[in-house]
């Protein structure tokens, strides 16, 4: 039972970086080596610089500076925090 909680555990760490580079079966692959909670704080760490990134590659894609939300309507708020973009 403990080995299908760390197989789902690996999965969600993977899902969370399938739009990174190392993609999907990248971070399944560091999480079942090193533990789910390295590949995990690394992903939440560089959050925001890979969020700012993608943003420039697309140009209708705003970043909050509050919260790190992305909007991409019309809007003038972000969509997460409120705050004027």
């Amino acid at each position: 039972m403990l080995i299908i909680v760390y197989l789902f555990v690996c999965c969600v760490v993977g899902f969370a970086g399938r739009m990174r580079p190392f993609g999907f079966a990248g971070y399944v692959l560091l999480s079942l080596f090193l533990t789910p909670v390295v590949p995990l704080i690394f992903l939440l760490l560089t959050q925001r610089r890979f969020i700012e990134s993608q943003t420039a590659k697309t140009s209708s894609i705003t970043v909050c500076r509050n919260c790190a939300g992305t909007k991409t309507g019309a809007s003038a708020y972000c969509m997460r925090c409120g705050a004027p973009l």
